[in-house]
Order: structure tokens, then sequence, then C-alpha cells
């Protein structure tokens, strides 16, 4: 029987592939919300959470903040100044046209002006604006003034404002400083924008921090740069103190203070000084280079006797030396900082360590008069910036005042009493107040004149034009008495010598009005600014308007009781 045979394997049946998965679409980037193609201004944001803007004035000795209010109709404003005197601030495009000007003065309540000029009498009281809301602060070294006000009249858009401030002083004299500025009122600061947010990203590891050094304040930004390269220090900031030095500075190191340097040029003498009071030569301390050396000095006056050597002075300035840079005399110096146990008299330093009140004096020679080759400053280290001091001496402020009425008002009303006081006064009344008057004149102008010789200046043309008036004045005084010792024997003398008199007593009044004149132009020149002056000259030429107008009408008078007398008529009725 053949073998089984086995039966091939089935053939499995066709199987179907899987249908192919169709690759995964993107969806299209969706479409970003429309924007606004012109986004509001900016401004930069304001530091106090109240105001929305504000600007920085000076290098940061002014900062004003602003916000309108939701209706821009009315503003909210807060001016801060660095300085601890009076603070202006005004709308308008000048100094000398500026309407509803608010100034702080005195720690009262701020006062309002319109301001129509540069002298005090065009500054006038008013609140043409409309303000409310006025306060003031002064803390810290820091003067503060808040007002609200309307915006009518002004341009949201580009409003004009002009600031001033005083760093010491309360009460209003020659500023400090000024500036306009323009500002956006409707301005908003920048926001971030939320549109076009990058995703998060992982912040790179932070670096090892490095070992803990000395902290030193940065140097202020926006200042000159020093020109002092090639000696073994360098320096950020330099400002020029005058008499051909340069002051060089940088930030205060911690623990350790602040270094500088004052770079003279040429041989002689400088002084820089530290004085009690800014702007008043004396009582001070100094530093006095003269050629290589320097040496420490107390300052109780204005004479040579009132300047002595003091090696315990100006405890806090430290590492004093002198050297050269580059052909420079270099005097150099830390300012340490200021501790509590050495206050007292000789301490330079100001609570904040930053501002500081210097005097300078140049010589050719070794230290002597200085002449007209000094000066002070106000040295900010902070925002490296330097404010010319002006500070008028009460002596010469009273040798200006008693000098003018004294020319101005009491000299005219002497020479009017002799010239027409025969009208109205009987017998010798107008020779002896004549007299009288002249004589205090003379008097007065000798005392005023001494007690403003040493801030005149031996160049000065007011000084030798003033001691000329008062040797003449003493000369009339001579003929005067002549003259009367004549009269009882040669009366023709007696008339000659009067008459040189007279005439030369209306020369002297004539010079004297012009040196007046000259020492309105001096007072302007080294106090610029003050005031004074200007109101002294406008009064005195107003005087002697009046003067000019009674002479011409006294001799009206006198012309016409002449022609009644040669007529028979009564000379008593025209001097009644």
């Amino acid at each position: 029987t053949p073998p089984p045979t086995t039966p091939p394997p089935a053939t499995p049946p066709p199987t179907t592939p899987p249908p192919a998965t169709p690759p995964p679409t993107t969806p299209p980037p969706a479409t970003p919300p429309p924007t606004d193609a012109t986004p509001p201004a900016a401004c930069t944001a304001s530091s106090d959470a109240a105001y929305t803007c504000m600007e920085s004035l000076l290098s940061g000795a002014i900062t004003v903040h602003w916000k309108l209010s939701a209706d821009e109709t009315s503003m909210s404003v807060m001016a801060v100044s660095t300085g601890s005197g009076y603070l202006g601030l005004g709308f308008g495009t000048s100094m000398s046209s500026s309407t509803g000007a608010i100034i702080a003065q005195d720690g009262s309540a701020p006062a309002l002006h319109d301001i129509n000029g540069r002298t005090r009498p065009q500054l006038a009281t008013s609140d043409s604006v409309g303000y409310t809301d006025l306060s003031q602060m002064r803390a810290g070294g820091t003067t503060t003034v808040k007002f609200t006000r309307p915006t009518q009249g002004l341009s949201l858009s580009q409003a004009t404002m002009i600031t001033a401030y005083h760093l010491t002083s309360e009460t209003l004299v020659y500023h400090t400083a000024r500036t306009p500025f323009t500002a956006q009122l409707n301005a908003s600061p920048p926001t971030p924008s939320s549109t076009n947010a990058s995703p998060p990203t992982t912040p790179p590891p932070r670096a090892a921090t490095p070992p803990p050094t000395a902290e030193s304040a940065p140097a202020p930004g926006g200042c000159t740069q020093s020109t002092l390269k090639g000696g073994s220090e360098e320096y950020a900031c330099e400002v020029e103190m005058g008499g051909g030095a340069g002051m060089h500075f940088g930030g205060a190191v911690r623990g350790q203070g602040r270094k500088v340097a004052l770079a003279m040029e040429g041989t002689g003498s400088y002084s820089l000084a530290w004085p009690e009071n800014a702007g008043l030569m004396a009582p001070a301390s100094a530093l006095v280079v003269e050629d290589s050396n320097v040496r420490r000095v107390r300052i109780t006056g204005k004479s040579s006797a009132a300047i002595a050597n003091d090696n315990s002075v100006l405890p806090d300035i430290e590492d004093v030396a002198v050297t050269t840079v580059n052909g420079k005399r270099v005097l150099s110096f830390r300012i340490a900082e200021a501790q509590t146990s050495r206050r007292g008299a000789h301490q330079t330093q100001q609570d904040d360590n930053d501002v500081v009140n210097f005097n300078w004096a140049a010589n050719p020679g070794p230290l002597g008069y200085h002449g007209t080759d000094r000066g002070s400053k106000t040295v900010d280290f902070a925002t490296g910036t330097a404010i010319a001091v002006v500070v008028v001496p009460s002596n010469v402020k009273t040798h200006a005042i008693v000098m003018s009425l004294l020319w101005g008002i009491l000299a005219p009303c002497g020479v009017l009493v002799k010239r027409f006081g025969p009208l109205c006064m009987p017998g010798k009344v107008p020779y002896f107040t004549h007299s009288g008057v002249m004589l205090v004149v003379l008097l007065a102008t000798t005392v005023a004149g001494a007690l403003a010789f040493s801030d005149m200046h031996g160049s000065s043309a007011h000084q030798k034009l003033g001691a000329t008036v008062v040797a003449v004045m003493w000369v009339q005084v001579l003929l005067a008495a002549g003259k009367a010792v004549l009269m009882g024997g040669n009366e023709s003398a007696a008339k000659y010598v009067g008459v040189g008199h007279a005439v030369l007593g209306s020369v002297l009044h004539i010079v004297a009005v012009a040196q007046m004149l000259v020492g309105v132009r001096d007072y302007n020149d080294r106090y610029p600014g003050d005031g004074l002056a200007d109101d002294i000259q406008w009064a005195v030429i107003a005087f002697l308007v009046a003067f000019v107008v009674a002479n011409v009408a006294g001799f009206a008078l006198k012309s016409s009781g002449k022609q009644k007398d040669e007529k028979g008529t009564q000379p008593t009725q025209t001097r009644q």
C-alpha cells in the first residue's frame, strides 16, 4: 500500500494593508490684534506715585513732577531743589516774562508773582492764574514746592516753564542757577507691551560674586571730563575754580572719603579756603600753596595780621600734598567722611558731604593782597557742577545806601537852602542851615568812604574818584571859613572867595553824581543780580530831576522878585 501523502498547506487569503495615516497639518499662525499706529508720547515716569511724569534739570539740582487731571483742565505740580534756599517756578518763555510765578522763600507760604523784568520792581505780587493747594517744605537740605493750577492758557503738548533756585539763601537774591524747559503735559510714561511679549527664557547662570571691596559712589554723570592725566590718581570730573585753577574729583569711597586735586597754572601763591559763611572771606580756614609748599592757616579778618598758621584747622582734610603733573602744580587732598567728634567751627563738610563752599585767591608772588583775583564757589560733588557765590558784604551795602542819601538827597537840599532860602527865611538862617547840612554830608561821606575802602580794590576808579571828592570837600570847608573871616574887613576878597566856593561846589556836586553812577556800575559788576544798585540809581536820578526843576523855579522866583524891586514893589511880597 503506498504511503499516505500529506496535503500541501492551505494558502492564506491575501490581506489588505491598513489605510495610510494622513500627515498632520499645522494650523496657520494667529493674526495679532491691530495696534494703535501712533502711541502716546512718553515721558520719564515720576519717582513719586502721586504724579505721572517728571523732568530732571540742572544735572538733578531741580526736579519737576506733574500730573494732569482726568479732564485735563488742571495739573498738580511738585518741584524739588537740592538747595535749602528759595525755589521759584514760573510759566513763560523767559526770566523777564513769566506769568503766575511761584517763589518759596523765608519759610513762609509760597508767594505768587507776575514777572515783567529782571529787577525787583518788576516783580508784581499777583495771582493771575488761580492756584490752589500751595505748600512748601524744607528738609534734608532740599526745598519742595507743591501746587495745583488750571491748564487754561497752557499748551498741553508744549508748555514752557522756567525755574530758579539758590543753594543757601532763603531770601530773594541773585539765583545760584536757573533754566527754562518745555514739557509735554499730556504725555505718559512708557508701559511694557504685552502684544509681542517674548516667551520666558531661563536666565544664564550668575557669575560668582567677587569679594567685597570698599563701596564707591559713581562719578557724576554729564560733568566735564577731567583733563588731569599722568599722575598717580585718576579723576572723573573737573570744574573751573578761578585764578587759572581747576578742581578735579571723582566719586566718594565709603570709609575713605573723596579724593580731590587742584591743578594750578603758573607760580606764586594760591589759597583754597573753607569759609564759615558762603561767600565771605572771614572767618575761614584755608590751605595756602606757595611754590611747592603748602600750609594750613586760620583767617579771622581781611588784613595780613589776621592770617595765622594753624595746623589744627581742617581736621577732615587729609593726605595733603603738592606735586607736579605735566608742568602744573597740583594740590591733592582727601576729604574724609564726617565724624561726629570732629564737628566744630573748623569743620569743612556739610551733612550730605557733597556740597562744599570754597573761597579762592591767587597772587603772582607770596601770600599777600590778591586784588581782584579772588572769588567764591559752591561745588556740588554729586552733580559735578560749580556755582559762583555772590554775597554783598554788609559794609558795602551800608556804604551804597548812605552815600546815595547824602549826595542824592541831603547835599542837593543844602544847595537849595543856600540859593533860595533868602526868599522865605529870615536873616542868616539859610547860611547856617546850608553850613550845617554840608558839614553833616562831609563827615558822613568821610566815614562811609572809610567803611567800604577795603572792599573797593586799589585800582578802582570809584575809589580814586571818591577820595578826590572827599579831599575837595575839605577844601570847600576852608573856602567857606576864609570867606567868613574876610567878610569883616575885605569885602572884595570875600566876594571872590564866595564865587570860588559856589563854582567849586557846583563842580563837586556834578563829580559826586558821576561818582555815584560809577559806583552803581561797579556794584552791578561785582554783585550781579542783587538789584540794590539799580534801585539806588533810579531813586537818585528821580530826585536830581526834582532838584533841577526846583532850581529853575527858584531862579524864576528870584528874577521875578528883582523885576518887582526895580519897579518899586515891596520884595517881601515876593519872598512870602
